[in-house]
């Protein structure tokens, strides 16, 4: 998808896209879509989530989960250099690791990343060039990555 420069704002949420995969891929399975599961009663309160890791003063957003909930994969504004990073943490030994910069990201803005609905690859908006093509101000793209044994990207 490209968008003229200065209306990147109004772009379809990459969240929104996956949404829509995701449901139609349960579908197409017999399953009910997670979009439609009912939340359990345990969860009255809204809570910070990983609190000190993931959740920090920070300017974080559009996170995603892998399909068995232990990657996170999450958009992070960096102050003062006008950069957004895809960040990656793993729920290992009872807890969130530090992030880190995915594999795939920390040169261009990067953000709204999406596990695919089978978990493969991972879609994501950049400002990123097109290979042959000068690289425009404010041109956003959607882009995929195969996810590895090793991480979210290669």
């Amino acid at each position: 998808m490209r968008l003229a420069p200065g209306r990147w704002r109004r772009r379809v949420s990459v969240l929104s896209v996956a949404a829509l995969l995701s449901v139609r891929a349960a579908a197409a399975q017999g399953k009910e879509p997670a979009l439609t599961q009912t939340v359990p009663d345990a969860v009255t309160e809204p809570r910070l989530f990983a609190e000190g890791i993931v959740s920090t003063p920070a300017d974080e957003f559009g996170a995603t989960f892998s399909r068995d909930g232990r990657t996170v994969l999450f958009s992070r504004s960096v102050p003062r250099s006008n950069l957004y990073l895809i960040c990656e943490a793993t729920f290992r030994d009872g807890r969130w690791t530090e992030p880190r910069i995915a594999s795939f990201s920390g040169r261009y803005w990067d953000f709204d990343p999406v596990f695919t609905p089978d978990g493969s690859k991972v879609l994501f908006a950049s400002d990123r060039p097109v290979p042959g093509k000068e690289k425009a101000d404010k041109d956003f793209d959607l882009w995929v990555v195969e996810r590895t044994a090793t991480g979210s990207g290669s």
